[in-house]
């Protein structure tokens, strides 16, 4: 029977995340996001957030970001609360509670940012069609996230088996 050594090994520390929270977020471009990072028991340790590249946005309530758009919207011991403004799609990504204990804790809050669909587009191959005979129509809506979804419809009722 063979005996495994593991000294020398990295020490695992076991962080107690749920001291630290946050919340994921979806805003329709060019609306405004609020990133939440709360802490259940601090011990006076520093709470900052970072953006998706890792840049710090409010380290403690001093924002050495240089945008505005963010704004402090709440600062205590127990919640640093930030607003970005006018979002657009390059602001999606994951931001990063996180509170300086040793070692440090992270939160992770996913911001998506959400394009409205634009109005939809019917194109015809024809413009006059005579009774009886068959015609094409294309309905486009562009630049919508995710996905606009397309639904025909005569009167009140849903055309249906395309």
């Amino acid at each position: 029977m063979h005996k495994h050594s593991f000294e020398g090994a990295a020490e695992t520390v076991t962080v107690d995340s749920q001291n630290l929270a946050t919340d994921n977020v979806s805003v329709i471009e060019g609306e405004t996001a609020t990133i939440s990072c709360r802490v259940r028991n601090n011990d006076d340790s520093v709470i900052q957030l970072l953006n998706p590249n890792r840049q710090t946005i409010y380290f403690r309530d001093l924002r050495p970001l240089k945008d505005s758009r963010f704004q402090l919207v709440n600062f205590s011991d127990n919640e640093l609360r930030v607003s970005l403004s006018n979002v657009s799609l390059s602001d999606e990504g994951r931001y990063v509670c996180q509170l300086y204990t040793d070692p440090p804790q992270e939160a992770y809050a996913d911001i998506t940012v959400l394009v409205p669909p634009g109005s939809p587009i019917i194109e015809s191959q024809e413009d006059v069609v005579s009774e009886g005979n068959e015609t094409e129509l294309t309905c486009i809506s562009m630049g919508s996230k995710p996905a606009a979804s397309i639904r025909w419809m005569k009167g009140e009722d849903e055309l249906t088996g395309w």
